[in-house]
């Protein structure tokens, strides 16, 4: 509850407390969020392309479902062990079924970027006619590079321009198993992406997810885009999810890590005290952080 109270605070549009299907537990914790009152912040939970899913969401008193599947091969072969056909199905379905109960859909794509193009239009249109609002290509693995993702981008909003007369907002969601997260998140945006899934810290399965800090403080300084979003507070969000999750977060870690603002080599210390700029990427004050000297040799 603080964390999404926080994150409501800093100015996040729309932040996805959970999975209520998963457990009675859990239920119970996204129930406690959503009894909250949110100034900014609408919420979100996710759901598989089953009723029972969708249910579960909407006892909670949520509004917005991110409906999700994968749809390749693979995962139709050894995860949900479905024909192409069942899976269309099943995703018009719950997509209608979560509209006719008045609720935003996101439908996410899940392993986008191991789904060949026709197989990714395919299963698109059939979602945005049965009522998905938004369409969310998920990076599931970390596959992409960013060039790459430019191009998917790119290949997807072409191919449906030709099948569906409205433009229906893309959104990316990328993991970070080989580093690129943040990367492949700013190439979606470059390519005109104007929703992108991150988490505080970076927190998420394995190597987990595009971290938000990173996120925000590149697309306000280094693409002057407005986010929406409270710098100052960003350090304090991660603070309160590292001590949440107990899960400490990486010393050099970028925007908020303990040391990104430290400085001990001598010729960098004489530099920053004749002028920060000659070694500061941005005013540590930007998000309420400080410079930090050691003495060195």
């Amino acid at each position: 509850v603080k964390l999404a109270k926080t994150m409501d605070e800093i100015g996040v549009s729309l932040i996805t407390v959970g999975f209520p299907a998963l457990s009675e537990e859990e239920k119970n914790d996204i129930r406690r969020i959503a009894n909250e009152g949110f100034q900014q912040a609408r919420l979100a939970a996710s759901a598989r392309i089953i009723k029972s899913d969708i249910d579960a969401c909407l006892e909670c008193g949520i509004r917005e479902i991110l409906i999700f599947t994968p749809f390749n091969g693979l995962n139709l072969q050894y995860r949900l062990k479905m024909t192409k056909e069942q899976v269309l199905e099943e995703t018009v379905e719950s997509i209608e079924y979560a509209k006719k109960h008045g609720v935003t859909v996101n439908f996410v794509l899940e392993d986008a970027s191991r789904t060949p193009l026709e197989e990714i239009l395919q299963v698109f249109e059939v979602a945005v006619k049965a009522g998905a609002e938004r369409l969310v290509i998920a990076d599931t693995v970390g596959f992409l590079r960013p060039l790459s993702m430019r191009y998917l981008i790119s290949r997807v909003r072409e191919g449906l321009s030709k099948l569906i007369p409205k433009k229906v907002p893309l959104s990316v969601h990328c993991h970070n198993d080989f580093g690129l997260a943040t990367a492949n998140t700013l190439a979606a945006v470059e390519e005109g992406v104007a929703y992108v899934h991150t988490c505080v810290a970076g927190f998420g399965e394995r190597a987990g997810v595009a971290p938000m800090e990173e996120v925000v403080v590149s697309l306000e300084l280094l693409y002057n885009i407005d986010t929406g979003l409270d710098m100052r507070k960003l350090y304090r969000l991660s603070q309160l999810a590292e001590k949440s999750f107990a899960l400490p977060i990486q010393f050099h870690k970028p925007i908020i890590g303990e040391n990104v603002f430290s400085y001990e080599v001598d010729e960098h210390v004489r530099a920053m005290l004749a002028y920060p700029l000659l070694y500061q990427p941005f005013p540590p004050e930007i998000i309420e952080r400080e410079t930090m000297f050691y003495i060195g040799r």
